[in-house]
C-alpha cells in the first residue's frame, strides 16, 4: 500500500470482507515500520490488520522468506493455508520460497475485489473439500485396521484353542 494508493477502496473492501469471514492478515514490507503504520493508517486498514514485519524486524529481507514465516509462525498459519498477496518481482520470489500461495499482482489497483474475493471463496471450497475427503480416507483406514485386527483375533483365538487341544490330549 503505497501513498499514490491511498484512495484505494478496493482495498478496504478486501480487508472487511476477509475480516468478516474471519481470516487473518499480516502485512510484510521491505520498508522500515513506521512507513508501512503510516501507510496503512491512510489505507484506513491498520486497525484491521493482525501483525506487521517490516524490514527492521528481520535479519534477512525479501527474496529470503524470513518474514512471511513470521507472519505464518505469528498468526499460527501454515503455508498451505496461507495466501500471499504481491506486486514485486522480489516479493514474489519470497512468497513462493515461503512455500504459501502466491496472487501475483502487477499494483494495488489491479487487486480487483471480486475477483480476489471469488479466488479466496474457490480456494476455501477447496480447503474444505480436500478436509472432508481426508476424513473419508481416514475413515476408511480406520475400518480396514478394526476388519484387521479383527481378522487376526479370530485367527490368533482359533491358534489358541488348537493350542489347548493339544495341551488336553
Amino acid at each position: 500500500v503505497s501513498q499514490s494508493r491511498y484512495g484505494n477502496t478496493s482495498i478496504r473492501y478486501i480487508v472487511d470482507q476477509l475480516n468478516l469471514r474471519g481470516y487473518k492478515i499480516a502485512v510484510a514490507s521491505n520498508s522500515i515500520r513506521e512507513t508501512v503504520r503510516v501507510a496503512l493508517h491512510h489505507a484506513n486498514i491498520l486497525h484491521k490488520v493482525d501483525y506487521i514485519v517490516s524490514n527492521e524486524d528481520v535479519t534477512r529481507t525479501k527474496p529470503f522468506p524470513e518474514m512471511y514465516w513470521q507472519c505464518m509462525v505469528k498468526l499460527n498459519a501454515l503455508p498451505k493455508n496461507t495466501i500471499i498477496v504481491e506486486d514485486s518481482h522480489i516479493g514474489r520470489q519470497g512468497a513462493l520460497n515461503s512455500g504459501a500461495h502466491l496472487y501475483p499482482v502487477k499494483d494495488a489497483y489491479e487487486l480487483e475485489e471480486n475477483k480476489f474475493l471469488q479466488m479466496i471463496a474457490n480456494y476455501h471450497k477447496a480447503v474444505i473439500k480436500f478436509n472432508e475427503d481426508i476424513k473419508k480416507e481416514r475413515k476408511h483406514r480406520q475400518t480396514l485396521c478394526e476388519n484387521f485386527i479383527s481378522k487376526w483375533a479370530d485367527v490368533i483365538e482359533e491358534i489358541g484353542i488348537r493350542n489347548r487341544k493339544e495341551l488336553n490330549k
